[in-house]
């Protein structure tokens, strides 16, 4: 990725939070209330607006993959059918076929064998194809928890995705998942029963719904 232009300050700009497009003049205003000029980086022609859209996209891309694990770990078919485009090809190991029916496969494969799982994400690497596609590999962790006998099933590998923005919505175009290692290790309980707030797969995630009531 070419190196981010210098940010120049010009005058005071929008402070409601938004991003605004770049004006006849050749500023670019944030949402910081600041006004910057476009400054091409170096030879590539690049501005200080690209950047930013690229950051956005960045942005964009990196909450599908969340919206992927809550989707995995809530047991949620549509919120995982959602971060692929309906052609996309997922090799999941023991899966490989379209992200539609990897979000079937998946519910019901972690219905049936794991009692709770968490997928926790690392960093996500971006190789921009073009302004519309993105080769992005990205760390993961899983552990998948099952009840009889109690035992936690752990998962270290990648994931590596290739994003389309197709008219105007990014998804996964093709998923490869990497392993890299995994174990099988028994546990008993740190901590007694009602100690915390106990998840279950169909619980709400949001913190509002969570509310102590009167």
């Amino acid at each position: 990725m070419p190196q981010l232009s210098h940010r120049l300050p010009m005058s005071r700009g929008s402070s409601d939070g938004q991003v605004k497009t770049p004006s006849a003049t050749g500023t670019w205003e944030v949402g910081i209330g600041l006004t910057y000029r476009t400054v091409n980086s170096g030879s590539t022609g690049v501005t200080m607006a690209d950047e930013l859209r690229r950051l956005l996209d960045e942005r964009a891309i990196r909450r599908l993959l969340l919206e992927y694990c809550r989707g995995v770990d809530r047991c949620d078919r549509e919120m995982i059918a959602g971060v692929y485009h309906p052609d996309a090809v997922d090799d999941h190991g023991g899966y490989v076929g379209t992200g539609e029916g990897f979000a079937d496969y998946a519910v019901a494969r972690l219905r049936g064998s794991y009692d709770a799982t968490l997928h926790v994400l690392g960093d996500s690497l971006f190789d921009w194809v073009d302004d519309d596609a993105a080769e992005v590999e990205t760390y993961v962790l899983a552990q998948h928890r099952i009840d009889d006998p109690p035992s936690i099933v752990h998962f270290g590998g990648r994931y590596l995705d290739r994003f389309e923005r197709r008219e105007g919505r990014w998804g996964i175009a093709v998923r490869v998942v990497v392993r890299e290692w995994d174990k099988r290790e028994m546990i008993e309980p740190a901590w007694p029963p009602n100690r915390f707030v106990d998840g279950c797969r169909d619980d709400p995630s949001g913190v509002r719904d969570r509310r102590p009531s009167g």
